[in-house]
């Protein structure tokens, strides 16, 4: 079964941090399966609690988010839904490397 590391929570509130690279620090690449379970796990707590993720693999993200906000340097860059982030010339400038 998969475990979420949950970094902190609130009454309503869970922050997850890069989830995906749970298992990667630990010396191994999480699978295709792992990561697909984790995702599905995240949509289950998400249907009773606001899920506050900060993650790097840009797949997963896209899937997951309804409103995605895009820090660079600790200021925000963009702030929308995952066809508005991916549609937005500076994002794409900055991380999509486009």
């Amino acid at each position: 079964m998969t475990q979420l590391p949950i970094f902190a929570q609130f009454d309503d509130l869970r922050v997850v941090d890069q989830f995906t690279r749970e298992l990667v620090t630990a010396g191994q690449a999480m699978s295709v399966a792992e990561t697909h379970a984790t995702v599905d796990l995240i949509r289950r707590i998400a249907a009773d609690f606001t899920i506050l993720i900060v993650e790097h693999d840009m797949e997963v993200v896209m899937g997951l988010a309804r409103t995605i906000t895009v820090l660079h340097y600790g200021e925000v860059l963009a702030e929308g839904t995952p066809v508005e982030i991916q549609a937005n010339p500076r994002v794409q400038e900055v991380y999509l490397k486009t």
